[in-house]
């Protein structure tokens, strides 16, 4: 499938291929959107065991899984985590803030769990490696917690980034990843890494 032209509202325009296109027949395809209220949302499991393979796969519970996250940051609500749910994603990262306490994270994560979704429990980089630590104890029984995302954007390995990749892999006794968001350049710490290279 190639230049597929997406619009909203009901009446489409007209679609002018460009030339290099034009040996390719045209097909206008219409598709009624399912409503949000018919989505059926089910509950998570109870127990979780969270793995990454021999060949770099994700799984949970022994099946692959890929993540289609939506990134929130803030304390979603019971109302915010449904329709995320029935928006289709089945993750939420979400950012966990100094003002919160394991108790308002964990009645977060029970909404998470109610609605089906897992979480990438996303920790403020103003946290202290001791406060990620603590939440990371007092959290860690959950099912819904698939990775600890524990530093946002470092450009290098410090000592501090280092001791909060520590604070979760170390006191984690159901094995979760660790995730580190990088800027820029991808670097070795992390189980899971990602790249902030903005264009602009």
């Amino acid at each position: 499938v190639d230049d597929v032209k997406l619009e909203a509202n009901t009446v489409a325009t007209d679609y002018q291929p460009a030339v290099e296109d034009s040996v390719f027949s045209i097909q206008t395809v219409h598709r009624t959107p399912p409503s949000l209220s018919d989505v059926v949302v089910t509950a998570g499991p109870n127990n979780v065991q969270v793995s990454i393979d021999s060949s770099r796969r994700f799984l949970i519970d022994g099946e692959p899984f890929i993540p289609f996250a939506v990134g929130w940051e803030s304390l979603p609500t019971a109302n915010e985590f449904n329709h995320f749910a029935r928006a289709g994603f089945n993750t939420v990262c979400f950012l966990a803030k100094a003002s919160q306490t394991v108790e308002t994270i964990r009645a977060a994560l029970d909404n998470a769990k109610a609605n089906g979704l897992k979480i990438i429990l996303w920790f403020d980089n103003a946290l202290t490696s001791t406060t990620i630590q603590n939440w990371v104890i007092g959290l860690r029984d959950h099912p819904a917690i698939i990775s600890w995302y524990v530093y946002d954007e470092p450009s290098s390995i410090t000592p501090e980034v280092q001791a909060k990749y520590d604070a979760a892999k170390n006191n984690d006794n159901y094995g979760r990843p660790v995730y580190v968001n990088y800027w820029r350049t991808p670097l070795s710490l992390g189980d899971i890494a990602s790249i902030d290279n903005y264009a602009v």
